[in-house]
């Protein structure tokens, strides 16, 4: 497979992570092969999730940004969001392709290397295109002024054919689904705890493929629902 993106590059490492170990002999991969190989997917893995709760609180920032210059009056603004200070689990290294590439030629190399192996670490045929592991899907929230609701956009699907939206209220821990949904957008309504009082819930989204939960969960994101 040929890696020109970070996502293929992603992928690759994410199956190498898996099955490098089984096939170490074969491509004459060291125990520090294995090691630099886990460490990267983990951190390039880390990034991308990190990017995609930056970029989500930048839209939310972004929305309270346009309500404070002209939102209706009485609206009640999103909450800041707070933003999570980068933690890594291993440190960053710089070019990873070209060390990849470069540890790829080696196991090609080895007198063990067959083709299937080659497709089982992601050097091979286009096996690592699609992981589930890299899909993470976003979600905007734009709470209506009345009746507690709200309109959803969920981006970012893949290849699943649906997606649950979960939710749970302030000061609990209970999550449940709130709707379910094929499409990109969507409206959903919510039952407050007191009727007449404004409710907080933080909200995420679940993709689903054939009827199995696909991919990663969504960030939270925390709308107020206005009666």
């Amino acid at each position: 497979m040929k890696i020109n993106s970070y996502e293929k590059l992603l992928a690759m490492l994410l199956l190498q992570a898996a099955n490098l170990p089984k096939y170490q002999a074969e491509v004459g991969a060291t125990n520090a092969d294995i090691q630099a190989v886990t460490e990267q997917a983990a951190t390039l893995q880390y990034i991308v999730e990190y990017l995609a709760v930056v970029d989500a609180d930048k839209k939310t920032v972004t929305k309270i940004k346009q309500t404070a210059y002209n939102g209706e009056t009485d609206e009640s603004p999103t909450p800041f969001p707070t933003f999570p200070i980068a933690a890594p689990p291993f440190p960053v290294v710089a070019g990873c392709s070209e060390l990849c590439a470069k540890r790829n030629r080696r196991f090609k190399a080895a007198d063990g290397y067959t083709k299937d192996i080659g497709v089982a670490l992601g050097i091979d045929g286009d096996s690592a295109t699609d992981l589930p592991e890299l899909i993470v899907p976003t979600l905007e929230i734009h709470p209506a002024q009345m009746n507690y609701e709200a309109a959803i956009v969920v981006g970012n699907r893949g290849k699943s054919d649906m997606w649950q939206l979960l939710g749970r209220k302030m000061n609990s821990e209970k999550w449940t689904e709130l709707k379910s949904g094929t499409g990109k957008g969507s409206n959903v309504k919510i039952t407050p705890t007191v009727a007449g009082n404004p409710e907080q819930v933080e909200m995420k989204i679940q993709l689903i493929k054939a009827n199995e939960p696909y991919g990663q969960l969504s960030n939270g994101m925390l709308a107020t629902f206005n009666p």
